[in-house]
């Protein structure tokens, strides 16, 4: 009865079924009856399941696929426009002389100097790279370590490279471990122990690693060295604690004979790392190495935007093509005045370039337009360009500017007459950190109606501030600052020069609704 019911399903499924799915279907009738005539049972006849079409896709026609796909978008004429346009993307390449990238020179050799005499040594070492976003700190920090890396991997699951150095003549290897570690990864500022010892180990493990466990690893001679762990964004481990920022870096002094050889290279945006998060470094004597990012200023970021420019002609002549010197130059003074963020400056050009491009479009027709070559090509002009400032510079520095909270606008406020003040006092000296403060802890009404800072979250407000570049901050090596400080003591930070970059026109239209705040501009406010 079985066998009867059985064949009669099979002859239906053979009329239904293509061979492949016939083949699967005979297996699973065979097995069953196997697995019934064991056990002494009748099984109920197989109803013929209505299958749905399957498409057979072999991982070779999927790769197939992606490759005519690829060429067919990569096949599309590019215009000269839009050969520009991609130098000018945020993930576009870097532009380096040798390790340093255009316009950081200083800080790119300052910075290699001292790596070279760290693995030279065999010494500790810590560096605090600090600087506002996009000012090129991460980017100089990766193309060093690339070009210390001569491409022979000692060991590649565990990541030692061998960099030569040079000792009384005679070159040698040094094996070196290194670690990079976005900290905006890390959830809290313990588990950037953990973070470090699965980047170098090449594996991620549920069980949390201990700093003991760490500190054992990086001492661990006889696979490496010396290691280096890059901490980019470390503002994100500056939390009320510093303890753990702490254990590092002590990690990366010589104190002790016990400390691993471990250099650590610090990025983030704070400029006074020491004076406000770790103050307990100084105290144990462990100073790192401060390698300041300023903001890009206008030649920089001329220099920075010829180079790529010109490198749509390998770099054979110093006029740049597709954009008028004079348009460079706006764009670079754009950039400078508002942020000195260098991104802000490729954005600009990037919209011009593609302003340019489809009003050559609608000109010429597309087919006449990816005929234009570099030599013929017309150029972004100053007029394409202001058009792109005006729609996207201007308006995002008045809607930062509009955004200040009340603290940030009266501290701002509050600079910008106390630099008319001593402009009018016909002072040759300059405003500093330490003197500002004074003149602002002065303020009587601000004192009354707003509340003065203490000082450290009036260093994190300058800090904001100049982020934002509504202030300049800069060393005072050669120049004589204003020394009204009520500050006892030597503050190296303190003594640095301070500016405002925001016009009094802009930031009065932005207090206008605030009393004291244009009475602090008007010169109208008390002082004790």
């Amino acid at each position: 009865m079985s066998n009867q019911m059985a064949n009669i399903t099979s002859s239906a499924i053979k009329r239904s079924l293509d061979p492949i799915e016939r083949e699967i279907q005979a297996k699973r009738i065979k097995l069953n009856q196997t697995s019934t005539s064991s056990l002494g049972l009748l099984s109920p006849p197989v109803t013929p399941e209505k299958h749905d079409r399957i498409l057979n896709v072999q991982t070779n026609t999927v790769c197939s696929l992606n490759t005519k796909l690829f060429d067919a978008v990569n096949s599309q004429p590019l215009s000269v426009y839009s050969k520009a346009k991609k130098l000018f993307l945020r993930s576009s390449a870097v532009d380096l002389h040798g390790f340093a990238l255009t316009a950081r020179e200083t800080e790119a050799h300052f910075l290699r100097q001292h790596i070279d005499q760290c693995l030279l040594k065999l010494e500790s070492t810590s560096i605090y790279v600090s600087g506002p976003p996009g000012t090129g700190k991460t980017a100089q920090v990766n193309a060093i370590l690339s070009s210390l890396i001569v491409g022979d991997i000692e060991n590649a699951d565990e990541k030692i490279y061998k960099i030569p150095v040079r000792i009384n003549s005679k070159r040698m290897n040094r094996r070196v471990r290194i670690a990079k570690i976005n900290c905006m990864t890390v959830r809290k500022a313990e588990d950037i122990f953990d973070a470090i010892c699965s980047d170098l180990e090449g594996q991620f493990t549920r069980k949390k690693r201990t700093p003991q466990e760490l500190k054992t690893l990086l001492a661990d001679e006889s696979k490496c060295d010396i290691t280096i762990v890059v901490l980019d964004e470390m503002d994100n481990l500056m939390g009320n604690s510093q303890q753990v920022l702490f254990e590092l870096f002590s990690w990366a002094s010589n104190m002790s004979n016990d400390n691993p050889k471990l250099a650590i290279i610090g990025i983030a945006n704070a400029l006074d790392l020491t004076d406000r998060f770790l103050p307990r470094l100084k105290c144990n004597n462990i100073s790192p190495k401060l390698i300041p990012f300023l903001p890009y200023n206008a030649d920089q970021i001329k220099q920075v935007l010829t180079t790529k420019l010109c490198s749509l002609v390998d770099g054979k002549t110093s006029v740049p093509p597709l954009v008028h010197p004079a348009a460079i130059q706006l764009c670079a003074k754009k950039a400078a005045i508002t942020t000195g963020d260098l991104r802000s400056a490729f954005d600009i050009m990037y919209r011009a370039l593609e302003l340019t491009e489809n009003l050559q479009a609608q000109k010429l027709g597309s087919k006449e337009l990816y005929n234009l070559t570099l030599d013929n090509a017309p150029k972004v002009m100053i007029a394409q360009l202001a058009k792109v400032c005006n729609g996207t510079v201007s308006s995002n520095f008045n809607s930062k500017l509009k955004d200040l909270n009340i603290q940030h606008k009266t501290v701002l406020c509050s600079l910008i007459k106390y630099e008319e003040v001593l402009k009018s006092q016909k002072s040759k000296t300059l405003a500093s950190v330490n003197s500002f403060y004074s003149y602002y802890a002065s303020l009587q009404d601000v004192r009354k109606v707003i509340g003065v800072l203490n000082r450290g979250e009036f260093l994190e407000v300058l800090s904001s501030l100049e982020s934002d570049s509504f202030i300049s901050i800069s060393s005072t090596t050669n120049t004589k600052v204003h020394a009204t400080s009520k500050i006892k003591g030597p503050i190296s930070y303190g003594d640095s020069r301070l500016s405002s970059s925001v016009p009094k026109m802009d930031i009065l239209k932005t207090v206008d609704d605030i009393g004291i705040l244009k009475k602090i501009l008007a010169g109208t406010e008390n002082c004790i």
